[in-house]
């Protein structure tokens, strides 16, 4: 269960890295032609904010203790925003259509929108709201699971010391990390 959160984590940024460079919307024109609008350009603040999760993940695995957990709240909220984006964003792309007639075509402004017979999803918008919530997810569990280490005894004295004339005991001092002459 300690892994499950890295897991989670990975699988939905490969997900999401799939799903928005996939086409999300297919534009009919009325004269035959067509194009499509991949998620990255129908939906650029979804895709920023899987971004900024993305690279909390990566700072979470540099850092430790309570910058780690911050950084990995951060990146969770930031997939939860993505995902909402996404989950709430299924109107036509209107702005990303319009850049990509003018590309094509050089018109632009409202007679470039006069020459769209349809627009189709195609549904893989709902793969990247999929794959954002499992990172979304996947940052919580990790923020959540993470475990403070307690403070360390590493360098107190146990209570019990050896006797410094019994070389047995000065012998299994040593191997505890204890100076028997103390």
């Amino acid at each position: 269960m300690k892994r499950f959160h890295h897991l989670l984590t990975v699988i939905g940024a490969f997900g999401t890295i799939v799903a928005v460079s996939m086409s999300w919307w297919r534009v009919e024109l009325t004269t035959g032609d067509g194009f499509d609008i991949a998620g990255s350009e129908s939906q650029p603040l979804g895709w920023s904010l899987l971004l900024v999760a993305g690279a909390a993940y990566a700072a979470s695995l540099l850092l430790s203790r309570v910058a780690h957990r911050i950084v990995l709240v951060l990146g969770a909220a930031a997939g939860v925003g993505a995902t909402i984006q996404m989950i709430t964003q299924t109107s036509i792309p209107w702005g990303a259509i319009s850049t990509q007639l003018a590309l094509q075509t050089g018109v632009t402004g409202q007679a470039a929108l006069d020459v769209v017979a349809s627009v189709e999803p195609t549904g893989v918008g709902l793969v990247g709201a999929l794959a954002s919530a499992c990172i979304a997810l996947g940052l919580g569990f990790g923020a959540s699971q993470m475990k403070l280490p307690p403070g360390s005894s590493r360098y107190e004295r146990g209570s019990a010391k050896a006797d410094p004339e019994d070389s047995a005991g000065a012998w299994d001092a040593l191997s505890e990390g204890e100076d028997p002459t103390l």
